[in-house]
C-alpha cells in the first residue's frame, strides 16, 4: 500500500558503547590489542590479550582516570562493560584483599598461592584453568599494591600475614601451599611457622623458584640497586619498588621480564602457562 511504512528496528553496532567510560575504555582495548572488532562484552583474554596487555590497560585506566585498579579487575570477567564498573568503584580509594578467588568452587583441600616478584597474581588464572573444577585455588597477592595498606618489607612477617589471611578462608590444617619465583620463598617460611605451630602442611610446590641463597640481577626494576644481593632480600625490594613506583614503571618493568621469559621459553627452560 502506498505511504505505508515498515518500521524497521536499527541494527544494533557492537562498537557503540553504552556510556562514555566505556567509549574510553574501547579506545584504550583498541590501542593495546591492536583491533577493532569488538564490543563491551567481549572478553580480553579470548581477544588475545595478556596480562602484560592487562598491566597496561590498569597503567594508562590511572593515568587517565586516578582509580587504582587491582590486576585482579581481569580475573574472572574481563570486559569494558565490567571495567567500566571497577573504574567507578575504585576512584575512592579503597584496600586489595590479601586473598584472590582463582577458582573458589569445590570442597577438596584449598590450594593457596603466593605472588611473584611484581606481587600481583592474574598470571595464575591460566593455571587455575588446569586444576579440577571443584579444587578450589586462591592467590595470596601483596600487601601495598593498593597505595592504602603499608608493604611489608620483611621475609617472617609477609609469611606470618599471609597464613593470617589464609585462614580466613581454611581456619585448620592440613594446608596445600605454593608459590612463584620468590613466592616459593615465602610459601616455604608460611610451612615453617605452621609446622612449628603444630600445623599440618600437606603439600608444598615451587615453581620458577630461585634458592634463597642465591646471588642474583634483577636488572632495570631496581635499578642497580639489588643486584648482587641474596634473591630474597633483592625480590623484596623489587616488590617495594612495585608498590611506590609509578604503574608506568611497573609496566615498563614488567615488559623487560616479559621478553626474559619469552628468550626462556623458546629455549624450552619455562612452560607456556605464564603467558596469561
Amino acid at each position: 500500500m502506498r505511504g505505508w511504512k515498515t518500521a524497521v528496528s536499527p541494527i544494533p553496532n557492537p562498537l557503540l558503547p553504552g556510556s562514555s567510560m566505556e567509549s574510553r575504555l574501547l579506545d584504550m582495548w583498541r590501542d593495546v590489542l591492536g583491533r577493532n572488532s569488538f564490543d563491551v562484552d567481549d572478553d580480553f583474554f579470548e581477544l588475545g590479550g595478556t596480562s602484560l596487555q592487562a598491566m597496561q590497560v590498569v597503567t594508562q585506566i590511572e593515568q587517565d582516570f586516578g582509580a587504582r585498579l587491582p590486576m585482579t579487575s581481569f580475573l574472572h570477567e574481563a570486559t569494558v562493560a565490567h571495567l567500566a564498573t571497577e573504574v567507578g568503584q575504585f576512584v575512592d580509594a579503597r584496600a586489595w584483599p590479601l586473598v584472590v578467588d582463582i577458582q573458589p568452587h569445590g570442597d577438596r583441600t584449598p590450594f593457596f598461592c603466593v605472588h611473584g616478584l611484581t606481587g600481583d597474581v592474574l598470571w595464575f588464572r591460566e593455571l587455575g584453568a588446569y586444576l579440577a573444577p571443584d579444587q578450589p585455588f586462591y592467590g595470596l597477592q601483596a600487601q601495598g599494591l593498593d597505595g592504602i595498606q603499608p608493604g611489608v618489607d620483611d621475609l617472617y612477617a609477609m609469611a606470618a600475614l599471609y597464613i593470617d589471611a589464609m585462614r580466613t578462608r581454611q581456619p585448620e590444617g592440613p594446608y596445600y601451599l605454593g608459590g612463584a619465583s620468590f613466592g616459593g620463598t615465602v610459601a616455604l617460611e608460611m610451612a615453617q611457622q605452621l609446622r612449628s605451630q603444630g600445623e599440618e602442611v600437606a603439600l608444598l610446590v615451587m615453581f620458577d623458584h630461585v634458592p634463597g641463597g642465591d646471588q642474583v640481577d634483577v636488572g632495570p626494576w631496581a635499578s642497580g640497586a639489588a643486584s648482587g644481593k641474596p634473591f630474597a632480600e633483592c625480590a623484596l625490594l623489587v616488590i617495594q619498588l612495585f608498590r611506590t613506583g609509578s604503574r608506568a614503571d611497573y609496566a615498563a618493568g614488567a615488559a623487560q621480564g616479559s621478553r626474559g621469559y619469552e628468550r626462556c621459553g623458546a629455549a624450552g627452560w619455562v612452560g607456556s602457562w605464564w603467558r596469561c
